[in-house]
Parts: C-alpha cells; structure tokens; sequence
C-alpha cells in the first residue's frame, strides 16, 4: 500500500499512501482515487511524460515541484548515454585483471584438488621441483595440469560473457560485449579461445585490431565487439 499512488482532484496531481498530504486529505474527505503506475498523473505531467525521462531539465523541474512537507521520492533507471570501441589499454587491464583473479583463486582451488590426485602434494615448491627432476614423468602430469586449467579459465570468460556480458575485469573497467546478434555459447567460445587454452595465437590475434573496426579475429569471427559504456543513475529522494 505504502508505494501506490493516488489522484487528488484538489491538487490535479498524485500522491504517496500514507504521506502527509494523503492523510490530510483522507481526513477533509476529499476525492482521492487510485491510479496504475503508467497513467498519467495530471495535466501538466501530460507534458512531461513526453519529454525524455533522462533529461537533466526535466528533472530539475520534478526536484523544483516538491512541496515542503510531503514525501517524495523517485528513482531513474541507468541508461546508456554514450559507447565507444573499447581502447587497447583498457582492454588489457581488463585482461590482466581477469588473469589474476584466475590465478589467485580459480587456479589455486584447480591445483590443491589436482595435485593430491597425481601424487604430486608437496609441501613446498621446492620440494615439488626435486621430485619432477627425479622423475622426469611428474612433468608431464604438471603438463596436463596446466592445460585443464586452461580450459577452466576458457569456462570462466564463457559462463559469465553469455549471462552477464562482461566479466570482472571487463566490469571494472566498463566495458561489455555487443554482439550483431544474441550472444551464444559459441560467439563466446571463439572470442576467448585464443586468450586461454590456443594463447600462443593471441598476437596474430591481436593483428585484427589494426583497423578502424577494433576488433581481433577471433571478435569479427564471432560478430562481437568490446565497448566503453557510461551510465546515468539518479536517485533523489526527498522527506
């Protein structure tokens, strides 16, 4: 009830449940009926509604409408008010980020499960790098270590670029996959294959970014494309 509006014939405007003005009027008995949401609360907000909704003008004028006393209170949704093609350096200290985010936890957790499995739990690093010189064959288990913990890293760009369009780093420093269509499991696949398990690609990679597109190839092989977006958000709220 506390978050539903009400028309006030008196005022030509709507009110919050249970604010000072709706009780004042609940009390004089005055008619107050209860509106939806998306219908327009008064004449002079008819103007309004067709203005767009993330204009600074606009809202400077909702601000300057507020009557002493009543409780107001009112949220703008984020919009996107302008992209970019992600710069370079961004683009690396996203990756650099998500690299380290792998190392220290994901790769870690990988390692203390996997190593107990093939024998290899040593206390110390040094302790590990005797027993591999001792036993030539310990090398290539630590060899197919690293490689699965490749394809857990290409699993982690996959599940978090398919449902949030982003990653840790990527968010950190704004920016997001756009995609020329909806982003599939597979665009995701072929965009990160040579940032993880094939990265001895990743230069020749890298050489697709040379044109105006800003794009590797992999990224013009799975349609998709990084950008810098900035956000608008406002919240007021006035008691």
């Amino acid at each position: 009830m506390l978050n539903e509006d009400y028309y006030c014939d008196k005022c030509d405007r709507t009110h919050k449940t249970g604010s000072k003005i709706w009780k004042k009027h609940k009390k004089e008995k005055l008619k107050i009926k209860k509106i939806k949401p998306t219908n327009k609360k008064s004449k002079n907000n008819n103007k309004k509604n067709n203005k767009d909704i993330y204009d600074e003008n606009f809202v400077d004028e909702i601000i300057k409408e507020i009557e002493n006393g009543e409780e107001y209170s009112f949220e703008i949704p984020q919009k996107e008010v302008g992209e970019s093609n992600a710069s370079l350096w961004k683009r690396i200290a996203a990756y650099l980020i998500d690299c380290s985010f792998f190392y220290l936890v994901l790769f870690q957790i990988f390692m203390l499960i996997f190593l107990p499995m093939v024998g290899l739990d040593f206390e110390t690093v040094a302790d590990l790098e005797a027993y591999v010189i001792a036993n030539p064959h310990a090398l290539g288990l630590l060899t197919i270590g690293f490689f699965s913990s490749l394809f857990i890293f290409l699993a982690y760009f996959m599940l978090v670029e398919k449902n949030f369009k982003t990653t840790i780093g990527k968010k950190l420093m704004k920016l997001e996959i756009k995609s020329e269509n909806t982003l599939t499991y597979t665009d995701v696949f072929f965009r990160n294959i040579t940032k993880t398990v094939m990265f001895f690609l990743l230069p020749f990679d890298l050489l697709g970014m040379l044109d105006n597109k800003n794009q590797r190839f992999t990224e013009k092989l799975s349609r998709t494309k990084i950008i810098y977006y900035m956000r608008l958000s406002i919240i007021y709220e006035s008691w």
